[in-house]
């Protein structure tokens, strides 16, 4: 039998199906597949094979998980997992009832998807796959175990389900945000005098893991000095400036926030700078609600920043935030990375960061960056800690 039916009973879908199914029905779906980390955890309601949390390689080649959702039929959704999958399901039992743990490598798991899409008769229907987390050997197996299916690509269908969290996610997003302040605000109060950005770094992430943070990464600046990959030779001196920018993870979900430290009281200079970071921030977080267009937000941020009398060398950026930095709703071109909300309304439920930074070669860089969310009645600032200058 195909199925491991070890898990008798079926709890609800953690996520709102009825948004899926309709995304899926404007897209001409018929099962979507997840194997991307995100969207694999998100369709199973924050669940991640625990082995392969932090490093996908097996041998000479990588695990992926496969999660096929199934249009209008959500009872029916599946999962294959690893062989010891099951330990795991044991301790965090999953809501679906279709589980498949057999498999190791990403080219045994496709196999095994190909066989449980062909169970639900979609053999031949319109199969939405993450592109860009879909290894090569693994397309491989489902194109040619599924040679009359039509592939399109879920990143966008999967990102738009994702960009309205719900009570429970908002909850996980905020306690995130709330430990990666208080890391830092830990760091700035007992840093010595003379530390490295790379010895601010590893201090920062022992103070998250300290409250049950994954650390994911940091950007530390220091002094006069611009460049933000910590370093053993650029240190935070008497009477100078540090900034630390980290992301750290509660469950999959991501705190990313931006925070500044100064030995010494900021010059006046510093305080119009940091006046006229937080004005922008603040200006655009109150902007931040259910119906404004994003290109409102964004008009408002642009000429914000033009109005500061630093203009010339601030920095804006606004966008989603959740599983993925960086995600839905993008309201700023970034790179690759395209603003495909911006001519959108805002939703309850999106997660906004915003950040506003100055800097140049020879002073420094300051930076703020705030999370807020999109409530049904107003904008809600997260982790309302440490925005302005922290004082050591």
């Amino acid at each position: 039998m195909s199925i491991d039916t070890a898990q008798k009973t079926t709890r609800d879908a953690p996520f709102d199906t009825s948004r899926l199914d309709a995304l899926l029905a404007e897209a001409g779906v018929d099962l979507v597949l997840a194997t991307s980390r995100p969207n694999s955890r998100y369709l199973l309601g924050g669940y991640y094979y625990w082995i392969n949390a932090t490093e996908p390689a097996v041998g000479n080649t990588q695990w992926l998980p496969f999660v096929g959702y199934p249009a209008g039929r959500s009872d029916e959704t599946f999962y294959v997992g690893n062989l010891i999958d099951g330990w795991h399901q044991t301790v965090e039992p999953l809501w679906l009832k279709n589980v498949r743990n057999s498999n190791i490598a990403q080219h045994l798991g496709a196999q095994h998807t190909v066989e449980e899409i062909k169970r639900l008769g979609l053999d031949t229907k319109t199969i939405a796959i993450e592109r860009s987390f879909l290894t090569v050997d693994a397309f491989d197996v489902l194109r040619a175990g599924l040679p009359k299916a039509r592939f399109i690509e879920a990143g966008p269908i999967l990102e738009r389900q994702r960009a309205i969290k719900a009570a429970w996610e908002l909850d996980q997003i905020r306690a995130a945000t709330e430990k990666v302040t208080q890391a830092m605000m830990a760091v700035f109060s007992e840093a010595p005098v003379g530390e490295s950005t790379l010895q601010l770094n590893n201090r920062l992430r022992d103070e998250q893991v300290k409250r049950d943070l994954t650390f994911d990464f940091s950007l530390v600046s220091a002094g006069t000095s611009i460049l933000r990959k910590p370093s053993p030779d650029v240190f935070w001196q008497a009477n100078q400036f540090a900034s630390l920018d980290s992301g750290g993870n509660l469950n999959g979900f991501i705190g990313d926030i931006a925070r500044m430290g100064i030995r010494g009281e900021p010059s006046s200079m510093l305080n119009d700078i940091m006046d006229d970071i937080l004005g922008i921030q603040n200006r655009i977080a109150e902007a931040l609600r259910p119906g404004n267009i994003g290109r409102d937000v964004v008009d408002l941020g642009r000429r914000s920043v033009r109005e500061s009398r630093f203009h010339e060398d601030m920095f804006l950026d606004i966008h989603g935030l959740g599983y993925v930095t960086h995600e839905q709703p993008r309201l700023i071109s970034l790179g690759d990375v395209t603003p495909d909300h911006i001519d959108e309304p805002l939703q309850a439920g999106y997660v906004v960061s915003i950040e506003t930074s100055f800097q140049k070669e020879g002073f420094g860089f300051v930076k703020i960056e705030d999370t807020v969310f999109v409530n049904a009645n107003g904008p809600e600032l997260v982790a309302d800690l440490g925005r302005g200058w922290n004082v050591q």
